[in-house]
């Protein structure tokens, strides 16, 4: 399965956040899972910094889609790097290249991503730590076209139970 982590391009800013993107990237490797990302910096980053210390890491696990044009301006940790020169637009890319996603605090574009998954029908998880769309979103639902909530997560060891069970 590919999760997409969807997060904040900031770099400064929660810990707890880049902690726990950190921690679930090696966690989703370690268990099979492959990440697809948008590549810049802040909890993208994060994950992707985790993904790489996984022992079943290897570049195709790890993608990053890069609003951008410029490879050069995303993270250093990600595999394989998609530009597209897109802007925002790519949000929808990581969105349906995704089985299921993962937001953990973010913004304006976090939010895209989380609605845009909503209309797609994927299973979204959201992380309760800190600030951010993924906490005031978390156990909500967002419209009448799904009878499912958006999941609350709690930490790494639940995000995995969580995925797992759809497998």
């Amino acid at each position: 399965m590919r999760i997409g982590l969807l997060g904040s391009n900031i770099t400064t800013g929660n810990q707890t956040q880049f902690d726990f993107a950190e921690k679930l990237g090696k966690a989703l490797i370690d268990n099979g899972f492959s990440i697809v990302n948008g590549g810049m910096q802040g909890t993208m980053e994060a994950a992707a910094k985790g993904a790489r210390t996984s022992n079943n890491y290897s570049p195709d696990k790890m993608m990053a889609i890069l609003p951008v044009s410029d490879k050069q301006l995303g993270n250093p940790h990600s595999g394989t790097i998609i530009v597209t020169d897109m802007g925002t637009a790519r949000n929808r890319l990581i969105v349906i290249n995704s089985d299921a996603v993962i937001a953990i605090g973010g913004g304006a574009g976090t939010l895209n991503e989380i609605t845009l998954a909503w209309e797609m029908n994927k299973p979204i998880g959201a992380f309760v730590g800190g600030s951010g769309w993924s906490e005031k979103m978390a156990g909500q639902t967002i419209d009448s076209r799904r009878s499912d909530s958006i999941k609350a997560i709690n930490n790494v060891d639940g995000a995995i139970e969580w995925l797992n069970g759809m497998k």
